[in-house]
């Protein structure tokens, strides 16, 4: 899953040199407290990033996982569990390197750039 960050974050943001990406897999009562707590918001989520902090050649975030979440979206798409958490991930670093996901706009796109990266990162590992 690092690699897989590593890979988005230099195709994304080139001139970030150091990338150092905490990833933390948790339930959803605890993602749920996350983001009642930091964000306000009462709802479950799959995923929370962190950007803790930035400099123009360096980023240190924490990425917030829900397992459950996760095992839920794989069963809803018909994908593997560790396929869905890559997409997770990919989807952390894709916000750090500034695509949203307010706007119906923005989510097409960001959904277009996880598909890219999840067949090239799955293709990488194969060879």
């Amino acid at each position: 899953m690092k690699r897989a960050a590593q890979f988005v974050s230099d195709t994304e943001m080139p001139n970030v040199r150091s990338f150092d990406l905490s990833l933390v897999a948790m339930a959803d009562d605890e993602l749920l407290e996350i983001n009642r707590a930091s964000l306000g918001h009462d709802s479950l989520t799959d995923v929370i990033t962190f950007e803790l902090e930035r400099t123009p050649d360096a980023i240190e975030a924490e990425v917030y996982l829900s397992v459950e979440r996760a095992r839920e979206n794989a069963r809803r798409y018909r994908a593997t569990l560790e396929s869905e958490l890559l997409r997770l991930v990919i989807h952390a670093v894709l916000h750090l390197a500034g695509f949203g996901d307010k706007s119906v706009k923005d989510r097409k796109q960001m959904r277009n750039r996880e598909r890219w990266y999840l067949v090239a990162i799955q293709a990488s590992a194969h060879e």
